[in-house]
């Protein structure tokens, strides 16, 4: 680990509450687990125990390996893992709620090049405080090659298919075909576990009228999305539209959180807020006509609680009739109050 001190730790998403329990061992196989520590504050809450509880094939537990555990857990000694009341603290200012256990428990993950460490904290005295579960990410990848589930298919006009594991290459797809492929309809479908959720559809067609559409059957919830790793989110009507913003503004995109509403339905903001708690800032990149700005006032009202609401205005009717001007130097977007 190049730098203990710059390490990232983020609150956990819902779906992700299983890496903080042990599970059957042929998973933690499949995960590539090396073990975990188990750690308690003693009853002043200033003391720290801990033990260490090897779940894998003793060579995942190698001095390279113990070296960096001691890093992390050194470096979390000055945060979540001071004492009791710090760790208390930690939870009630930055979320990460999961599901198991007794009592409410809360779940972080810091990321090294190697290794996933997945820190449950439980603040409540009288019971074992934290759990730190670390997982060998070479060992997990190797594995999951060989099972990886479908998380998209492109289909295109001609009948010719093409079907992903991986959620970067098929997102890279979409962005290079759907604006510019020159056929008469492309469809994409995104799939969680294999299984179809949503698809969409767009003609690319030069001349007459172009279309888009959702094709009949499609959970709104799952609708064209990227879950990044800081809290911002941005808004979209189309996937075009966050494909276009992506490609005139690359720097460091994976970062950021995008979806894409298939509409002006605010139900897959909804969904990705809920599916991704960290979330605080909300940009609404919606289109600059009418029903785009009325859209963005009734998202704002809604979410203006909770979080901080931005609007982004495309300098033209939409982020894609945005993109040929880049070339000729296009300040893109505006920063301007709700209309």
């Amino acid at each position: 680990m190049k730098d203990a001190t710059q390490l990232h730790i983020r609150p956990a998403r819902p779906e992700e509450a299983g890496l903080f329990y042990t599970p059957h061992p042929e998973e933690d196989k499949r995960l590539g687990t090396v073990g975990h520590v188990r750690m308690d504050f003693g009853r002043s809450g200033n003391e720290f125990w801990h033990t260490w509880w090897p779940r894998g094939p003793e060579e995942l537990n190698s001095p390279a390996f113990k070296a960096e555990l001691q890093e992390v857990v050194d470096t979390l000694r000055e945060s979540v893992l001071k004492n009791r009341f710090a760790m208390e603290r930690f939870c009630y200012e930055h979320g990460g709620k999961i599901s198991g256990g007794w009592t409410q428990n809360y779940g972080y993950i810091v990321e090294t090049e190697r290794y996933r460490y997945c820190l449950r904290c439980n603040p409540s005295p009288g019971d074992y405080n934290g759990y730190l579960a670390v997982y060998d990410l070479a060992v997990q990848r190797q594995n999951m090659a060989r099972d990886k589930s479908l998380v998209g298919r492109v289909t295109y006009a001609n009948g010719d298919a093409q079907e992903f594991t991986d959620a970067d290459e098929f997102l890279r797809c979409v962005q290079e075909e759907l604006p510019y492929r020159p056929t008469t309809g492309f469809r994409y479908e995104v799939l969680t576990e294999g299984v179809p959720r949503h698809a969409h559809k767009r003609s690319a067609n030069s001349y007459g009228k172009a279309f888009r559409l959702n094709v009949e059957g499609s959970d709104p919830r799952y609708s064209f999305h990227h879950v990044g790793t800081d809290r911002s989110l941005y808004v979209f009507e189309a996937p075009i539209d966050m494909l276009s913003f992506i490609t005139l503004y690359p720097e460091n995109w994976q970062r950021h959180s995008y979806v894409a509403c298939c509409g002006t339905s605010i139900q897959p903001v909804l969904q990705m807020l809920e599916q991704v708690p960290q979330l605080g800032t909300i940009l609404l990149c919606l289109d600059n006509d009418e029903a785009g700005h009325q859209a963005s006032r009734r998202m704002r009202e809604q979410l203006d609680a909770r979080y901080s609401v931005e609007r982004l205005i495309p300098e033209n009717k939409d982020w894609n009739d945005v993109l040929p001007l880049s070339g000729e130097n296009a300040q893109g977007f505006a920063m301007n109050e709700m209309r």
